[in-house]
């Protein structure tokens, strides 16, 4: 599946915070921001190793953003965001909302990139436990 293809197929669904973890859903192409933003890097990269290298050696980040639907949700939510953006060097950005490569949001706000070990956590969790709640 080309990463075109995906984002023109990609449909949200809410996830489970935190215990779904992160899945590639490049079969499905259903699930949160975090899904889709691994799953795009999964397959412009060309697989689940590369997109990790990728993510260590800072070709790509998945940013934990304040989207401006967050602002307006009031609460913790508004205060910490929960969306994820994927940046890559070679393409710019893309995200759930935004499905195309481009400029990053006006009405994003970064709050922080996600560390290579979290991120390997969440993948590894989505493989494993979060299968259960996806």
């Amino acid at each position: 599946m080309s990463p075109y293809n995906f984002s023109e197929s990609f449909e949200y669904e809410k996830g489970v915070p935190f215990l779904d973890g992160w899945r590639n859903i490049s079969n499905s192409c259903k699930g949160d921001s975090d899904d889709f933003a691994w799953t795009r890097l999964v397959i412009v990269e060309g697989g689940g190793f590369r997109a990790l290298w990728s993510l260590l050696t800072f070709k790509a980040v998945i940013w934990h953003v304040r989207s401006g639907a967050n602002a307006q949700s009031g609460g913790l939510k508004a205060l910490l965001g929960s969306h994820s953006t994927l940046w890559h060097r070679d393409h710019g950005w893309s995200d759930s909302t935004f499905t195309d490569w481009g400029t990053f949001p006006n009405d994003y706000n970064k709050r922080w990139p996600q560390v290579f070990p979290w991120v390997l956590f969440r993948v590894l969790w989505g493989a494993t436990i979060g299968r259960f709640f996806g």
